[in-house]
């Protein structure tokens, strides 16, 4: 799609963020989309109500425990309690989701995303609430999309490790960052400079997801499982969709930028060649036609 003959910055940026958007996998998309989207309506409902959409769908240890919400085993990652850190969430997960679904496919990624990112380190945080829980006040709540960057981040150095191509981050566009230790930096980050944050959730998230990629073998589902699974006709729409990668599609792509080559010099001394007009052999055909 070319960009607007006749348009301004205005008009370029959006060109090229569309363009953005359309070549984005599928569950990358899907991420992105809700995550703005809910930030937004929780922004505009505190706005006019002074009521956050946050307070009903992050994790809190009083709603599942007494109220049963077990919903919110589920739905606390998308929902961020300030659009802010929902920036820097997204900052920070948008490359790792890439790159990951492009390599495993969008049902992994699904898989990874709920279960290994959400779900079990719920589950471990609502045992060491249990644990530690001390008063009537409900300090554990948790929301937001820092335990998938984490456990993303995680896993995919342990790809590269376990490949041998670890190439170097670039931590917002700006810092150069030895991949190995992107996990490291992104951990600490959460830790140290965001207000509120979970240590507890999110050593849970980086240990879950380094012991499970570490033995994936015995932990994970096969890729036959996958398989199976695409093959449902249930699944079909998503299957179909536009941005839908396949665990058995073949990812190899043509390169963007074509090696340059340096022509030898030419000896002046010593005559040219002398090109020798070539004929074709046989009877030509007009091809596409």
């Amino acid at each position: 799609m070319p960009p607007p003959a006749n348009g301004g910055p205005a008009a370029m940026f959006n060109h090229h963020f569309n363009h953005y958007l359309s070549i984005l996998p599928l569950a990358t998309v899907v991420t992105l989309t809700v995550a703005v989207t809910l930030g937004l309506v929780d922004f505009i409902f505190w706005l006019v109500d002074s009521r956050r959409l946050v307070t009903l769908l992050d994790l809190s240890y009083n709603s599942v425990r007494h109220s049963f919400q077990v919903y919110r085993l589920f739905t606390y990652p998308i929902v961020t309690p300030s659009l802010s850190l929902l920036i820097t969430n997204l900052l920070f997960l948008i490359p790792s989701l890439l790159q990951f679904e492009s390599t495993h496919g969008t049902v992994p990624t699904l898989w990874m995303l709920f279960t290994v990112c959400t779900v079990l380190p719920a589950i471990g945080y609502l045992i060491c609430a249990a644990l530690l829980y001390t008063s009537f006040i409900d300090p554990w709540r948790c929301a937001g999309l820092s335990g998938w960057a984490i456990g993303l981040s995680v896993w995919t150095a342990v790809d590269e490790n376990r490949s041998g191509e670890a190439p170097d981050r670039m931590l917002f566009g700006v810092l150069r960052i030895p991949s190995k230790y992107l996990p490291l930096v992104v951990f600490v980050f959460y830790t140290l400079l965001v207000p509120g944050s979970s240590l507890i959730l999110h050593s849970l998230v980086a240990g879950i997801s380094y012991l499970l990629a570490t033995r994936r073998s015995q932990l994970t589902p096969s890729t036959d499982s996958y398989q199976w699974l695409e093959a449902r006709q249930s699944l079909g729409p998503i299957v179909n969709a536009r941005g839908f990668v396949s665990v058995q599609q073949d990812r190899t792509f043509l390169p963007i930028f074509q090696r340059s080559y340096v022509e030898e010099p030419v000896d002046s001394s010593s005559p040219a060649p002398t090109a020798s007009p070539s004929t074709f052999p046989g009877q030509g055909q007009r091809l596409g036609g």
